[in-house]
């Protein structure tokens, strides 16, 4: 009876915290990003040229011909809320771990970060294992490998067809 009434009262809170919307661990953003998600990724733009996407602890960075001349900086520290850096993920989906690197933005349109944001995952090229962060926009995907300017553009339809 005792261990029923205990059940009961942990149900009970975790309901409240539901319905209240009190942040979680989970869902709460961080102005530090974990050292799993750090490095230099880069993505094929074509005509031998990269797009590059930096994540360090308390910023981040994406430059290259697909992003303009100047790179866009996230920064921990930044004043304008499209520059702010505010690291969240949302869990896990075919292996992958999904985040985010502006997640205080109510218009992910205002950033040059993917508006469908990221994903952790590895891919195989040449039988060799990759870390790569997955960006997801307008119904595409496309890969930033880590550490490797790899002369292939790797991307494709978000559906799973390539």
């Amino acid at each position: 009876m005792v261990i029923k009434r205990k059940v009961l009262v942990i149900i009970s809170v975790i309901v409240a915290f539901v319905l209240l919307g009190v942040p979680t661990s989970a869902s709460a953003s961080s102005k530090t990003v974990p050292a799993k998600f750090r490095g230099t990724f880069y993505r094929y733009s074509g005509h031998k040229k990269w797009d590059t996407l930096i994540i360090r602890k308390h910023s981040a960075q994406i430059s290259g011909p697909d992003y303009g001349k100047k790179p866009f900086k996230a920064k921990a520290n930044a004043k304008a809320n499209n520059h702010k850096l505010a690291f969240k993920t949302f869990g896990r989906y075919k292996g992958q771990i999904l985040f985010t690197l502006n997640s205080k933005l109510k218009d992910s349109s205002s950033s040059m970060f993917p508006e469908n944001d990221f994903s952790l995952a590895t891919r195989k090229i040449k039988h060799k294992r990759y870390k790569v962060v997955r960006g997801f926009q307008s119904g595409y995907w496309f890969d930033f490998i880590k550490g490797h300017k790899i002369t292939h553009r790797y991307s494709g339809l978000a559906n799973g067809k390539y």
